[in-house]
């Protein structure tokens, strides 16, 4: 039996990680301004990032002093976040 894979299993590789080489902490920063503008969000609000990435807006909220978690699917994702150190701990956990 073939199981066919959903697009996005292999669309965030190790290639389109590549791709985000530009997305530098000015770019980072001015997208992080414009989700905070929008949302009208406040430093009491947890803020939930799913799918995270390799954590690019989520550590850029951390060192504004906001609560935020990060969700990801794609281990490619996960091994850059953690190869770059932007993340401390990862769990997995299955709720019924």
């Amino acid at each position: 039996m073939y199981i066919k894979m959903a697009w996005y299993d292999n669309f965030f590789d190790e290639n389109y990680i590549k791709t985000c080489a530009h997305l530098d902490r000015e770019r980072t920063a001015r997208d992080v301004n414009f989700i905070l503008k929008v949302l009208e969000i406040s430093h009491n609000d947890l803020i939930l990032d799913i799918p995270c990435g390799f954590g690019r807006h989520c550590i850029e909220l951390t060192k504004r002093g906001y609560k935020v978690a990060g969700m990801e699917y794609n281990m490619c994702q996960i091994d850059e976040a953690k190869r770059l150190r932007r993340i401390s701990i990862i769990g997995r956990e299955i709720v019924n």
